[in-house]
């Protein structure tokens, strides 16, 4: 190996030791800058999407957190089902599964809505019909910003 460095001319010595140093730092950029940079950029992001989930339910939280009493909800003797299901219709939200649960409960699957049009919805609820939520797992859609899925147990 020695022997074929020392046969190459000076002009070939310089090319091979400068195509070295290119190759070397080209797998430092690769391998370790890359990878840092890309790190924090996934965290910055990581950091946004937590901040936004929490927005999302501290206002969701907020919209579901006093629930009105049958006696005072002007529509309190609407069946559960019927409040549920014509409620979200006339509040534009899509609504794909309902199921009446054996403890009265009503158990609802939106698989994308506008986050506004939701908790329009969900006060709609407490307000008109005295209906609450009673477990809500709300998300963020990955097909856009602003729409939101959601899996909601509603009660009276």
């Amino acid at each position: 190996m020695f022997e074929a460095w020392r046969d190459l001319s000076d002009r070939e010595r310089i090319l091979i030791s400068i195509a070295a140093v290119l190759a070397v730092l080209l797998v430092i950029l690769q391998f370790i800058v890359s990878p840092i940079y890309n790190w924090r950029e996934t965290q910055e992001r990581k950091l946004r999407s937590s901040e936004n989930l929490y927005e999302l339910v501290a206002e969701a939280s907020a919209v579901a957190g006093g629930v009105q009493s049958a006696e005072t909800a002007p529509k309190a003797n609407v069946p559960i089902r019927k409040a549920v299901t014509d409620s979200a219709k006339s509040s534009g939200v899509n609504i794909t599964f309902v199921n009446a649960r054996d403890d009265g409960t009503i158990e609802t699957s939106t698989p994308s809505a506008n986050p506004d049009r939701l908790y329009a919805w969900l006060e709609k609820l407490r307000s008109d019909y005295g209906v609450g939520v009673a477990y809500a797992d709300i998300a963020r859609d990955r097909n856009g910003l602003d729409a939101v899925r959601a899996r909601i147990v509603l009660e009276r």
